[in-house]
Formats: structure tokens, sequence, C-alpha cells
């Protein structure tokens, strides 16, 4: 087969990084700080909420290391509901809605 008259493209396996500020993706960061800002505004524990928040962002971690990437993403969609730009309603939530 002559390859020329294909015109294939190469597909890259990898193409970035999450968006990650201090070392934290975004799913990390907002739940440690909504974890830190509700025990703080809320509840007035700062301690309390920073103590929470960092072990939030701990088991977030550990979560995801065993799922593969967009894990959440998929499972909110799927779930929950969140709608996703471009896809239809998700099944579940569609025959919880009839």
């Amino acid at each position: 087969m002559d390859t020329e008259r294909l015109n294939l493209v190469k597909v890259p396996d990898y193409m970035d990084d999450p968006p990650s500020v201090l070392g934290l993706e975004v799913e990390e960061l907002s739940l440690g700080g909504g974890v830190f800002f509700f025990f703080y505004i809320f509840l007035n524990m700062q301690f309390v909420g920073i103590g929470l928040g960092i072990l939030g962002v701990f088991l977030m971690k550990k979560f995801k290391a065993t799922k593969p990437r967009g894990f959440l993403l998929h499972a909110s969609y799927h779930d929950l509901g969140v709608p996703l730009k471009g896809f239809p309603v998700s099944p579940k939530i569609a025959r919880w809605w009839r």
C-alpha cells in the first residue's frame, strides 16, 4: 500500500498537562478551597477548614491516582447530569425526568 497517497496524519499520544496551580489540579484545588471557605465563612472554624481541606485534597489525589484521566468529568456527566457542551442529556438523568 502506498502511504504517500493516503495522506496519513500523525496524532500525538500526549497533548498537555491539565491546568494546575501550586501543583494541584483544578478539581483538587476547588475541593480544598471549597471546604476551607465553607468552614471559614459559615462556621468560623479556620483551622478545622484548613485541616479538612488538606485531607480532602489528599483523598482526592489518592482517588484520582487509581482512575483514568477525565473520570470525574465522565462520572459527573453520567451520574449527576452535569451538562456538557455538544453532548445530549445523560440517559440516566433522562430516565429520571420521565
